[in-house]
Order: C-alpha cells, then sequence, then structure tokens
C-alpha cells in the first residue's frame, strides 16, 4: 500500500473547509439564483426591468435567493473560528514563512515500499482558508444586517470590498490546497500503475486486484481536488469582480461571472450529494 504525507480536513475535501461548505440545500439554490443570473446576462441582456416583466420577475428571484443564502449563514463565522483553531502550525512552519515557501509542505523521501512526509501539514494554505473563511462569514454578517435595514445602508459598498477581499484569501489558500492535493493524488497514481503492471506481468491476481482498487480510489482522489481547483478559479473570478466594485472588464462581464456562478454551483452541489 502507498502512503503519503498525512492530509488535512481540507486536504481530505480537495482543499474546501470540510466544517464550511454549504449544504446541498443552499447549493440548489445557488444553481437557481445563477441560472437567473445567466438568462438576464444573455436572453434578456438588453430587457428593461421596468418594462420587461419577466426580466422584472428575474431580478427579484435573482435579489431574494441572495438574501435568502446570507440569512442562512447567520452565525456561520463562528464555525470558521472553530475551523482556524484546528489549523495547527507545525515546528517548521515559521522556518518555512522566513524562507518564503507558500507550502510548507515538507520532503517526501521514499523508504523502501513506503513514504515519510517530514513536515505534517502544508501550513500557511490552510491557515489562509480558515482565515479567509472565517472573515468572510464574519463580514457577511454586516452585509446582511444592510440587506435587511439594521444597519445604515452607506456601510454597503465597504463591507462589499472587504467581504470580496476575504474571499480572495481564503480561494488562495484552499486551491493551493486542492492543487497540492491533486499532485499528491497523480503521484501516487502514478506509483500504483507501474506496480499493477508489475504485479500483472508476474500473474499475482491478488496483488493486482488490490492495486487496481486503491488506483481507484486514486484517480477519484485526483479528480475531486481538480474539480475543487475549478470550483476555486470560479468562486474567485466572482470575488474578483466584487473587488472591483462593480468595474472593470471582469465586473462587465455579466454572462462570463453567471457562467462562472453556475459551474461552482453544480461543482458544489455534486460534491454536497456525494458525501
Amino acid at each position: 500500500m502507498v502512503s503519503g504525507c498525512p492530509l488535512t480536513p481540507y486536504e481530505a475535501d480537495g482543499g474546501r473547509n470540510p466544517l464550511l461548505s454549504d449544504p446541498l440545500f443552499l447549493q440548489v439554490l445557488k444553481i437557481i439564483r445563477y441560472t437567473a443570473k445567466l438568462i438576464l446576462a444573455t436572453r434578456l441582456r438588453d430587457a428593461d426591468p421596468l418594462a420587461s416583466p419577466a426580466a422584472a420577475k428575474l431580478k427579484r428571484l435573482e435579489a431574494s435567493i441572495g438574501d435568502a443564502r446570507k440569512a442562512y449563514r447567520v452565525g456561520k463565522f463562528l464555525q470558521g473560528v472553530q475551523a482556524l483553531r484546528r489549523v495547527g502550525w507545525g515546528p517548521t512552519a515559521p522556518l518555512a514563512v522566513l524562507a518564503g515557501v507558500w507550502c510548507g509542505v515538507g520532503r517526501v523521501k521514499a523508504v523502501g515500499e513506503a513514504r515519510v512526509c517530514r513536515v505534517p501539514r502544508p501550513a500557511l494554505p490552510s491557515t489562509s482558508s480558515a482565515a479567509g473563511d472565517a472573515a468572510y462569514y464574519a463580514i457577511e454578517q454586516g452585509t446582511w444586517l444592510v440587506r435587511a435595514g439594521a444597519v445604515d445602508a452607506r456601510y454597503a459598498r465597504r463591507l462589499a470590498r472587504a467581504s470580496a477581499a476575504a474571499e480572495l484569501l481564503s480561494y488562495a489558500g484552499s486551491a493551493s490546497l486542492a492543487a497540492l492535493a491533486a499532485a499528491a493524488a497523480a503521484d501516487r497514481e502514478r506509483v500504483l500503475a507501474f506496480r499493477l503492471r508489475a504485479a500483472m506481468a508476474s500473474r499475482d491476481e491478488r496483488a493486482a486486484r488490490s492495486l487496481e482498487g486503491q488506483l481507484a480510489t486514486a484517480a477519484a482522489a485526483r479528480r475531486a481536488s481538480e474539480a475543487s481547483l475549478l470550483q476555486d478559479a470560479c468562486d474567485a473570478l466572482l470575488a474578483a469582480a466584487d473587488l472591483g466594485d462593480g468595474k472593470g472588464p471582469i465586473a462587465s462581464s455579466r454572462g462570463l461571472l453567471a457562467a462562472a456562478g453556475l459551474v461552482s454551483a453544480l461543482l458544489g452541489a455534486r460534491k454536497a450529494w456525494l458525501k
């Protein structure tokens, strides 16, 4: 059996924080919201919401779902704080920071049939992901209060920009973890494929069946990590548009942003469904 570096909960979930992943019903709401956005940005892009009943209804639907998702997340930042406390910094992490190493993954060396990892986890991406998630959900409480009318609307713009910045910090960490997890799974696939060919050449059917199962598991882990990486890229694109305060080439590409949000929602729903 091939063993690698111990995986953190973030790596096991393909880079995404398992405590803070949205449940299936929130992902379904996200699918509906970005489907409405995509229709508004494509088929009804030239329609006046005041003159077109269909455009007005879709606009209200999209806005209400966005508010509902924020309301359902009230208090979720406490889970982010809890997740941040669970991210441990090993004794070598400060050295990794001083050396300018973003991913503090230890050196892996072959020892017979096993592999030994000298540094237990990628500390910086894990901390970035946890801290970004905690900050994002905490700031979103303020955004929800603004939408509910409990806080003055003049704070909405600053809250939106701060929320987007926290999101980008989170996605930088989770995307790094997803890339590391995908690379580790691909490495395991190569090792297992080599051993499978050797087992088949020696006609060891029992070992071959075991290796085939391990190879399928490694391939599934790689695909899950690649899907998480794509999801992070889509969400980061949306956060970058929010950070630009609705200005610039990214924010003006309404169809692209809606499609990115829909792809992220579909990937998140699939992950939540399979859990």
